[in-house]
């Protein structure tokens, strides 16, 4: 693969990237791919006519070629100086989303302006139009008054119109250099294709099902891609994707947390485990407000299962013992009830008010009094948590310290593979991490 970016096919060595000279480097690209890829050209088409339902006439098209026959294809043409004499007209609009193409005859015609298609293909007697977007522009409207320069009737059996995202686009394009890899073909154009998309937009660009994926350490960036994919597809108004780099999950509304995290985990034998992960608790104010919801329910337990699409999955529930300073993360130890003594309890409402928050350095031994009696011997917290390196040998003057649970969906790699096993079908895995925000959500009711 040519990794050189300044020697990439389709990109100038320097060129201002505005939002017009994208467009035009995008359909200038894709059609030199069409030109130079003979398969890609004909599964282009034909989708396109399946998707018009005109397949019978896709077919009678290459059925008797002749020399009289005749095919072209060019970029940014002005259609007012077109002839209408076409028996069949597919609008396609290319948008960085699906489109709702019902509406396309909603729309009256323009003829007080020139109109200028992306792409305009002609073979015999057939004409394919096509506008293209960067970004997720509804370009329905624009379409149509494109075709009806070409014919104005709004004959619906002759203008047929036609939705090819760009996601759909790039997947036709995987599958193609795919197919070529079979038979060690390489294809410059297709590779620096892919990679001109990439610059531009990045989630245009199809991600392999985890059904696809093996599960070995060595995939867990293409997990990690699969599972932000899905969380970017998640439909819900009151959340949002978390915007880390080191972290991939959810972020919530809730007082008594903000996020939900997954994070894949390499197992002894090198195999992955995805633990969905929430920690209520996880600073002082929401440890506050997770003890006033506790104040109801008196009884209340961390769950120890889960069920999502019928399906039970196991949780382990631990304590997390952050430590902070200048509101930043510094490092955590995270125990379960075999590291406290018997009789002793470290989270409750008492604790929360005495003991977590702020610790002047003139204080930590009050903070090492208070571990000490609540924490087995066996266990040596300020070695696991590096206490030397992190707080005593510096020379900060103070650290806060907040105690909240740890609560982690266990999904074995092979159940989750079952759930998602097509790359157009990513709602699936979306769905099941949307059922495990909600059951999270519900923790406190």
């Amino acid at each position: 693969m040519n990794q050189n970016r300044h020697l990439n096919l389709f990109r100038p060595y320097s060129q201002e990237l505005s939002k017009e000279n994208i467009e035009n480097n995008l359909n200038r690209a894709f059609v030199i791919c069409l030109l130079n890829n003979y398969l890609l050209y004909y599964e282009f088409l034909r989708i396109i006519f399946e998707k018009a339902n005109s397949t019978s006439t896709f077919k009678n098209l290459f059925a008797s070629v002749t020399d009289i026959s005749k095919s072209e294809i060019d970029i940014q043409v002005n259609l007012n100086e077109k002839s209408n004499e076409f028996s069949t007209i597919i609008a396609v609009s290319m948008s960085g989303k699906d489109l709702d193409i019902t509406k396309f005859f909603s729309y009256d015609a323009n003829n007080k302006k020139d109109h200028v298609t992306d792409v305009f293909i002609t073979i015999n007697d057939v004409a394919i139009l096509i506008e293209m977007k960067r970004g997720n522009e509804n370009c329905i409207k624009q379409l149509y008054q494109q075709a009806a320069t070409l014919r104005s009737d709004k004959n619906k059996d002759v203008i047929k119109p036609v939705d090819f995202s760009w996601l759909k686009v790039m997947e036709l394009v995987n599958r193609i250099s795919g197919f070529q890899r079979l038979f060690n073909i390489s294809d410059a154009y297709l590779l620096d294709f892919v990679q001109l998309i990439k610059s531009y937009n990045p989630n245009w660009i199809p991600v392999s099902p985890l059904a696809s994926i093996e599960n070995t350490k060595d995939n867990i960036f293409r997990v990690r891609q699969r599972l932000s994919h899905a969380l970017n597809s998640i439909k819900d108004d009151e959340i949002s994707v978390l915007d880390y780099r080191d972290r991939i999950g959810l972020q919530i509304n809730k007082g008594w947390a903000k996020e939900i995290v997954i994070n894949t985990i390499v197992s002894k034998n090198n195999e992955i485990i995805l633990k969905f992960g929430i920690w209520p608790g996880n600073t002082k104010g929401q440890g506050t407000k997770m003890y006033k919801k506790l104040n109801k329910l008196k009884n209340w337990k961390p769950p120890s299962k889960i069920e999502i699409d019928k399906k039970e999955y196991k949780i382990d529930v631990a304590y997390e013992l952050k430590f902070c300073h200048f509101n930043g993360f510094v490092n955590n130890i995270v125990i379960t009830d075999d590291h406290i003594k018997p009789k002793k309890q470290l989270l409750s409402k008492k604790n929360h008010h005495n003991y977590t928050g702020k610790y002047e350095r003139e204080n930590w031994d009050k903070l090492d009094s208070f571990l000490s009696d609540i924490l087995v011997d066996s266990y040596n917290w300020k070695e696991e948590l590096n206490w030397g390196k992190h707080f005593e040998n510096t020379g900060r003057n103070y650290l806060t310290l907040s105690i909240g649970y740890q609560i982690e969906v266990i999904v074995p790699f092979k159940s989750i593979k079952e759930i998602d096993t097509k790359t157009d079908k990513v709602e699936n895995l979306s769905n099941f991490i949307d059922g495990i925000k909600d059951e999270y959500l519900q923790l406190f009711d």
